[in-house]
This record gives structure tokens, C-alpha cells and sequence, in this order.
């Protein structure tokens, strides 16, 4: 990963992401990194809000998610037949996370845990 490129995810990660952000961000590394595959809404949905003491709802998950791709951090596709939308993320975003260099992903306000964070 490029310096610049990590100075960027700093400042993101530092300053411009909420905490349901974060916790998205994290979810997702997780989800990815044991399934190898997007993560639907539906299922976004109800695992954060089973992982987490306070609920989400669905138009805060929906308004988390619309910055997040706004600054590029998730992908999204939607499926042509069932014609929900999923997630990903980049590799170098998802190994930012994973490796947290500055110590500004995991945060107390983020108790997701990475196991395979190798």
C-alpha cells in the first residue's frame, strides 16, 4: 500500500467516519475474509444489529452505506434475479483494516473482532 494511500485511510478512519461506519467497515472485513463473498443487506442488517447492544435501523444502515461508497470504500452490486444489493471491499481497504496501522480502526467504539486478522 502507498504511503498516500494510507495517509488517506488515516484521516478517514481518523476523522471523517461515524461509528456505525466503522462498525460496517469492520463487519464487512470480517464477513469477506471468512466467506470470500459480498454480504447482502438483509443479512448486514440483522448481524449488526445481533452483534451489537444498540439497534440499527434500516434508514441509518442505508445513509452509512451511502457515504461509504461515496468515498469508495465499499463496493456494492445488485443481484439481477433477487435484485438485492451486496457489499465488499477493496483488497488494500480490507487489509488496511485488518492490519489497523495507526490504531485507528479499532477503537472502543468498535468491538467487532478480527481472528483471522493475519
Amino acid at each position: 500500500m502507498s504511503d498516500q494511500f494510507q495517509e488517506m485511510l488515516n484521516h478517514v478512519f481518523s476523522q471523517l467516519l461515524s461509528k456505525i461506519q466503522k462498525r460496517i467497515m469492520i463487519y464487512l472485513t470480517e464477513e469477506v475474509t471468512l466467506n470470500s463473498q459480498y454480504v447482502g443487506f438483509a443479512k448486514l442488517l440483522n448481524d449488526m444489529n445481533r452483534e451489537q447492544q444498540t439497534s440499527v435501523s434500516k434508514f441509518e444502515l442505508i445513509k452509512a452505506l451511502e457515504v461509504l461508497e461515496k468515498h469508495s470504500l465499499i463496493e456494492t452490486i445488485k443481484d439481477p434475479i433477487t435484485e438485492e444489493i451486496s457489499f465488499n471491499l477493496e483488497p488494500v481497504v480490507k487489509k488496511y483494516i485488518k492490519t489497523d496501522p495507526q490504531g485507528w480502526v479499532y477503537t472502543s467504539n468498535a468491538s467487532f473482532n478480527l481472528a483471522l486478522a493475519s
